[in-house]
């Protein structure tokens, strides 16, 4: 019982593990520099929730001008 509780956790942090380097592999390719800065810190410090997090970065891509930016890193707060 105990070796199944414990595969659990490692596919649950093996996951977390492999969201976060696809995560990071992302802001990495983000072309605004103090907005790339500012997300990877977030990462590492765990100061935005994890998924809201991903669900921004996801979307940095689809912004068109520095308004619909502002707007979207709103919902960081």
């Amino acid at each position: 019982m105990e070796e199944i509780k414990n595969l659990g956790l490692y596919d649950l942090s093996r996951s977390l593990l492999l969201q976060t380097e696809t995560l990071s592999a992302a802001i990495t390719k983000i072309k605004n520099k103090r907005l790339k800065v500012v997300l990877d810190e977030m990462l590492k410090t765990c100061q935005a929730d994890f998924f809201i997090l991903l669900d921004v970065v996801s979307e940095i891509e689809g912004c068109t001008g520095d308004l619909e930016l502002q707007e979207l890193l709103s919902t960081l707060e």
